[in-house]
């Protein structure tokens, strides 16, 4: 997907909310609840989650994995 031009992230401070939908070979991404992403045939069916920053401080908060 092209990057919108209108900026999802709320202002520094201020906690966001990511969503990771991965539904029957689809995977959806959302920020605020506003789709960022999407992709499909996912080369991996199973493993590791990994969060990463880049290069500043983050924090996560209520992570929830749900089936």
């Amino acid at each position: 997907m092209a990057r919108s031009a209108v900026d999802v992230e709320n202002e520094v401070g201020k906690w966001n909310r990511g969503e990771i939908v991965c539904k029957d070979g689809k995977i959806e991404v959302y920020i605020n609840s506003v789709k960022v992403n999407e992709g499909s045939k996912p080369k991996f069916k199973k493993g590791r989650i990994a969060f990463q920053s880049e290069g500043d401080l983050i924090q996560f908060r209520n992570v929830i994995l749900s089936k």
